[in-house]
């Protein structure tokens, strides 16, 4: 009976036995197929990011560029200065090309009249009402436009305008004459290099688009500047900015003495805490004091008193 119990014990931990092999077994076969999946996530992520940071360094270069131009207040306003130059020059030449043909149908206005007046030289009497129509209609959106949207410019409006109106036609005066100067010497120089032949055709074209840009350039800086210093320029910031210093220090200082008065009153509340927490000191050790002597007062009471008690029990005893 003893072997057949120890060989069913045996057979029972072998048993156990067999049965924990096979249950590590199969956790590690989990644990490996749950790290298998976790590496096939993982390396789908990091397709996913390789793909995504592919893609967002076009998207991260333009908007880099957009917040740096923001970041810097005298960039942004070059850039926009320039932007709304383009667009107004662009419906300037519209206007101008769309009055000079349809006021060239005119004869006392076409090219059989040009018109020569001080630095202003124009084929036709059409063609230089029409350079004056674009050029009031440019200037007066490059006004609208960079007042709202470049500079911002909160100062008085009347003031503003009849300053940009002034700088506008000086700048005109010097653009054109500036491009008149640049586009006769080129046409000399071209002369002197083919024995006093006139540039024609392209040559011609390149000498008029040359004195154009010359002049152009020149005019937009000058504008940029005469804008930006000048008639855009918020006046008012510099006393508003001593206003706010002022106010600032005198904020500072306020809060200086409310901190010296709230450290002041602090202290005091701690004398007055220290003073109370002395005073009761005072008294504990009084009432501890005069514990004492009332116990030992009680106490000789209760001496006097024991003799008295015996002598009357003694009294009764002899009765």
């Amino acid at each position: 009976m003893d072997e057949l119990n120890a060989k069913e014990q045996d057979a029972e931990v072998k048993t156990d036995v067999e049965d924990a092999v096979k249950s590590e077994t199969a956790d590690e076969q989990s644990v490996a197929a749950e790290g298998d999946t976790a590496v096939v996530e993982a390396e789908a992520k990091t397709d996913e990011a390789g793909e995504e940071a592919t893609d967002k360094p076009k998207k991260k270069g333009i908007k880099a560029m957009i917040a740096y131009i923001q970041a810097h207040e005298d960039l942004r306003q070059m850039v926009l200065f320039f932007l709304f130059s383009l667009i107004c020059g662009a419906s300037q030449f519209v206007t101008n090309m769309v009055f000079k043909y349809a006021l060239e149908a005119v004869p006392e206005l076409g090219t059989d009249y040009p018109f020569h007046w001080f630095v202003f030289n124009h084929p036709s009497t059409g063609d230089f009402i029409g350079f004056l129509l674009g050029a009031i209609i440019g200037q007066v959106m490059t006004f609208v436009l960079n007042r709202k949207k470049t500079f911002k410019a909160t100062n008085n409006v009347v003031i503003a305008a009849i300053a940009y109106a002034i700088t506008a036609i000086l700048i005109i005066i010097l653009q054109t004459y500036l491009g008149g100067v640049v586009s006769t010497a080129c046409t000399d120089a071209y002369k002197a290099a083919n024995a006093g032949a006139d540039p024609t055709g392209f040559i011609s074209f390149l000498i008029t688009i040359t004195g154009m840009l010359v002049g152009g350039i020149t005019a937009l800086v000058l504008c940029f500047l005469a804008n930006k210093f000048f008639i855009m320029r918020n006046w008012n910031t510099k006393k508003s900015k001593k206003a706010k210093e002022g106010e600032a220090v005198e904020g500072e200082t306020v809060e200086g003495e409310t901190v010296e008065g709230e450290a002041v009153e602090v202290k005091t509340d701690e004398a007055e805490v220290k003073s109370e927490e002395e005073n009761t000191e005072v008294k504990t050790d009084d009432v501890a004091q005069a514990q004492p002597e009332e116990q030992k007062a009680e106490a000789e009471e209760a001496e006097a008193q024991a003799p008295k008690k015996g002598g009357r029990k003694s009294a009764k005893k002899a009765e």
